[in-house]
Parts: C-alpha cells; structure tokens; sequence
C-alpha cells in the first residue's frame, strides 16, 4: 500500500465513520498522567494526543 492509498483509505474511513467528539479537559490530564508530561496544544488551546 503507497502512501496515497493509505490517506485515501483514512480519509474514506472518517467519512464513513462516526468519529468521537473532542476530548474533555480532565480526559487529557488523565491522559498526561498516565503518560508523564503534558500533550501539545492546538491553536484552539485543545490538547492533542500525538
């Protein structure tokens, strides 16, 4: 499978599927003390999972 077709599948996916909302605060802090540090932000002050 090329790249290509690994987005196109992705992409076809999330059309497809219904994708959970954002995280919660206390789910990312949750998240951050499992793992031992804190996640990036976004532009939108949002936490993401990497």
């Amino acid at each position: 499978m090329t790249d290509d077709e690994l987005i196109a599948a992705a992409r076809s996916h999330a059309r497809d599927a219904e994708l959970p909302g954002p995280a919660v605060p206390e789910d990312v802090a949750a998240v951050e003390r499992a793992v031992g540090h804190a996640t990036e932000r976004t532009a939108a002050g949002e936490g993401v999972v990497n």
